[in-house]
C-alpha cells in the first residue's frame, strides 16, 4: 500500500517514542496516539515562518496557472451573474491573495462551477465537455499535503461527480479541499453558504432588540 505524501503513519512515530514511560529512546514519552499527533503538531508548528509564507502564496500562483484555462467568474453579463458569490470572492482573492493566504493557511481555487457541472445531461456541450476534462488534468496536478477551498455556485460535489461520470472521467481527489456550496442540498458534507453578494455586510454595534 502506497500512502499518499500528505499522510501520518501514527504507528511508526508510536515506535520512535517510549511508550513504556520514556526509557530507551531518549524521547519525550507519549502514552496515546493523541499524545504523538499533539506532539507532531507543535514540531510542525515551529517550522512556519515567512518562509513557509512565500511558499504557500508561490503555490497559489501555481494553482491560478493550472486552472487558467476554465471560468473564474470574470464576466459581467446576464450568463453567470456578476453578483454571485464565487464571481465575487474570485476578484477579491486575486486582488489580495498574497495577504490572505499566508493569513488563512489555505490555497484557493478560483472557479466558476455552474459553467463546469450545471449542463445536464452533461453531454451536449463540447465546450462545457472540455473544461471537465481539463479540470480533471490540472486537478491531478495539485498538491494535497496543502489545504485547499473552493466555491460552488449553483453547483454542489455530487454534481460534480455525475458531470464527470457522465463523461467517462474519475471523480477528482478531494482529500485536503473543503467545498463551499450555495445549494447545501447535496448528500456529500459542504458546508452551506449564501449564493448572492451585493455588498458588504455592515454590522451596527447599535443595541438592538431580539424577538
Amino acid at each position: 500500500l502506497t500512502l499518499p505524501a500528505h499522510a501520518l503513519e501514527v504507528l511508526a512515530l508510536l515506535e520512535e517514542v517510549d511508550i513504556a514511560g520514556g526509557q530507551g529512546s531518549g524521547k519525550a514519552a507519549a502514552t496515546t496516539a493523541v499524545d504523538v499527533l499533539r506532539a507532531q503538531r507543535r514540531k510542525l508548528a515551529a517550522k512556519r515562518g515567512s518562509a513557509d509564507a512565500s511558499h504557500l502564496v508561490a503555490y497559489q500562483e501555481k494553482v491560478f496557472r493550472l486552472f487558467a484555462g476554465l471560468p473564474k467568474g470574470d464576466c459581467t453579463g446576464k450568463e453567470c451573474n456578476a453578483f454571485l458569490a464565487d464571481a465575487y470572492i474570485n476578484k477579491r482573492w486575486m486582488q489580495s491573495y498574497k495577504k490572505w493566504v499566508p493569513a488563512l493557511g489555505a490555497v484557493y481555487i478560483p472557479l466558476v462551477w455552474k459553467k463546469i457541472t450545471d449542463d445536464w445531461p452533461w453531454n451536449r456541450s463540447q465546450a462545457n465537455m472540455q473544461w471537465r476534462r481539463k479540470l480533471v488534468s490540472a486537478w491531478k496536478q495539485l498538491d494535497h499535503c496543502h489545504l485547499h477551498f473552493t466555491i460552488l455556485m449553483q453547483s454542489n460535489v455530487g454534481q460534480l461527480w455525475m458531470s464527470l461520470r457522465a463523461n467517462n472521467l474519475s471523480m477528482v481527489d478531494t482529500t485536503n479541499v473543503i467545498f463551499f456550496d450555495s445549494r447545501g442540498n447535496d448528500t456529500i458534507p459542504a458546508f452551506p453558504i449564501p449564493l448572492l453578494h451585493y455588498q458588504t455586510v455592515n454590522v451596527s454595534e447599535a443595541a438592538r432588540q431580539i424577538t
